[in-house]
């Protein structure tokens, strides 16, 4: 009930603010090496 819960508040969330600027004209870079290793760090630990 949870997860379906926050999958429909998600889904709502997203038709509501919609596209995100720039969308598809310009590629994904991450931003930051050292906040992406923190967060697949926390991940592979919390695992």
């Amino acid at each position: 009930v949870v997860h379906i819960n926050a999958a429909v508040a998600g889904l709502v969330g997203a038709f509501m603010f919609g596209k995100r600027i720039g969308f598809g004209r310009e590629a994904i870079r991450p931003h930051s090496l050292t906040f992406t290793m923190v967060g697949a760090s926390l991940l592979w630990f919390g695992w």
